[in-house]
């Protein structure tokens, strides 16, 4: 049995770009270990959507470094991931135009194109939207949307070509010390390792568990439904986050993917159903009627449900774990990872191969906050936002 540096354990988005970013930093035996397929799980149910929205500075930062790598992912990964730069409105309730306030003042600190907008500009934004109840949005020029899958494929691909390995149809069944380093014991065989990287989603607390810490995560239910309508809707029409109807959408292939973003609960990631549940498709048609009067003639296309892993505070779990050397997670993304994916396996990758973050400081999303009373806030209420 051949020791790797660094074995990754989950073949989401999170764990193909820190196993890419972990070979491209040095490291000559990276194992990335999965328990099915590449995407196969909460990567593979994403929207999609890359934004910059965000409550505290340091996700902004990542966000705004992520979406970079996505504008020239083709030429930087030679891969194609369809990317489309279309804006992004974000509609706020009156209660929380405050708090919209300070996100763009931060956004516009941090360099990212943001401003905000009247009812009137909304019109030249988004000429279908009916908005009679907002008076303050915002709109990021830079926003936009990829294909997580291809992302993950590409990432993948180009960790093996700096000679990375790639295991799959492999359960891991047990993480356990062995030495000065660890054992993965997984369903096609065992392997050592010096560190160990958690990107696992929504099986974090369960692999955890394994090694004796509790990751807290629970599960994220996030239910998508596709629609189309007669005459289609551009894919350069801006992405759309709604606060008063709780809602989300974006283009989709020329038709409107619609989403509602939260349902935490107890689900076992084994057996999750990732069909829709009864009535989703009818209440988010008749909010999505309410901002967009012409989708009254919309039919139902497809949709989906996955199930990802979310953190008490609805903000990324990633850094060494505490009492566990050579342990570190990429976790409790909590419906937000894709967009931030590129950034934090940069920097993860960092704090492994040199032992400190260089391009941005993910220190406050140490796994150890929530024991230090340092949990991160949300301005808004819609926690997927974060």
């Amino acid at each position: 049995m051949s020791r790797q540096q660094a074995i990754v354990v989950g073949g989401g988005v999170h764990g193909a770009s820190v196993f890419y970013h972990l070979l491209s930093l040095g490291l000559e035996r990276v194992l990335l270990v999965e328990r099915k397929s590449l995407a196969c799980a909460a990567t593979g149910r994403s929207t999609g959507i890359i934004r910059h929205h965000y409550s505290h500075e340091v996700t902004v930062r990542v966000a705004r470094y992520s979406s970079r790598v996505f504008s020239r992912f083709p030429e930087t990964m030679g891969r194609d991931i369809g990317y489309v730069n279309n804006g992004l409105v974000f509609l706020a309730t009156r209660e929380e135009e405050g708090a919209l306030r300070r996100c763009v003042e931060q956004q516009r600190r941090l360099g990212v194109d943001a401003s905000l907008v009247d009812p009137a500009g909304l019109k030249t934004l988004h000429p279908d939207l009916v908005a009679d109840d907002v008076s303050l949005a915002s709109f990021e020029r830079d926003a936009g949307y990829a294909d997580p899958y291809s992302v993950t494929v590409g990432y993948a691909k180009a960790g093996e070509a700096l000679g990375g390995k790639i295991l799959l149809n492999a359960a891991v069944q047990d993480i356990r010390r062995k030495g000065d380093g660890f054992l993965v014991a997984t369903a096609s065989g065992e392997h050592e390792a010096d560190a160990v990287v958690l990107a696992a989603g929504a099986w974090a607390r369960t692999l955890g568990a394994r090694m004796g810490v509790d990751i807290p995560v629970t599960s994220l239910r996030l239910s998508n439904a596709v629609l189309e309508l007669p005459g289609g809707y551009a894919r350069t029409t801006p992405t759309v986050l709604d606060l008063p109807n709780h809602l989300y959408f974006r283009p989709e292939g020329g038709h409107i993917l619609v989403g509602d973003g939260e349902g935490l609960g107890d689900a076992d990631p084994e057996t999750f159903d990732e069909s829709l549940p009864y009535g989703f498709v009818e209440e988010v048609s008749e909010r999505i009627v309410r901002r967009i009067p012409r989708f009254a003639d919309a039919a139902y296309r497809t949709g989906w449900r996955g199930l990802d892993g979310a953190s008490p505070d609805f903000h990324p779990i990633v850094g060494p774990l505490p009492d566990v050397d050579g342990a570190y997670v990429s976790v409790g993304m909590s419906g937000h990872g894709f967009k931030l994916a590129p950034g934090i396996g940069r920097c993860l990758a960092e704090r492994v191969v040199h032992g400190r973050y260089e391009t941005i400081d993910l220190a406050p999303y140490a796994p150890d906050r929530f024991a230090r009373g340092r949990a991160l806030t949300s301005l808004f209420s819609m926690r997927i936002l974060a």
